[in-house]
C-alpha cells in the first residue's frame, strides 16, 4: 500500500457529489488512523537459551521481534509454537 497521503491527492470525480466527498473524509480520516496504528504491531517472542554443554553460563531469555504489519498472516496461521521452533532452528546452525 502507498503511504501517500490521500489529502495530498486531487480526485476531481468527487467534486460534484456530495455523497461521495462525506465517504472520502471519512476514508482519510481511517487511512491516517492506519498509518500510525501500522507502526505498532510489533510482536515480542522469548526463547529461553541455555547450553548443557556450558554449565557455568547461567540460562536466559533471547528475544525475538516480529513485525506483524509485514507478516501478520503468517505469523496467525503458523502460531507462536512454529515460529519458536522455526527460530531455535535458524539459531542453531
Amino acid at each position: 500500500p502507498s503511504s501517500t497521503s490521500p489529502r495530498k491527492q486531487n480526485f476531481s470525480v468527487l467534486e460534484e457529489d456530495p455523497v461521495a466527498q462525506e465517504h472520502a473524509k471519512l476514508a482519510v480520516e481511517t487511512f491516517d488512523t492506519v498509518q500510525k496504528n501500522i507502526k505498532k504491531l510489533i510482536k515480542e517472542f522469548k526463547i529461553n537459551r541455555w547450553y548443557p554443554d556450558h554449565p557455568t553460563h547461567k540460562p536466559y531469555l533471547q528475544s525475538y521481534y516480529i513485525d506483524l504489519s509485514f507478516c501478520g498472516p503468517m505469523e496467525e496461521f503458523l502460531g507462536p509454537a512454529a515460529l519458536l521452533h522455526a527460530f531455535r532452528w535458524m539459531w542453531d546452525r
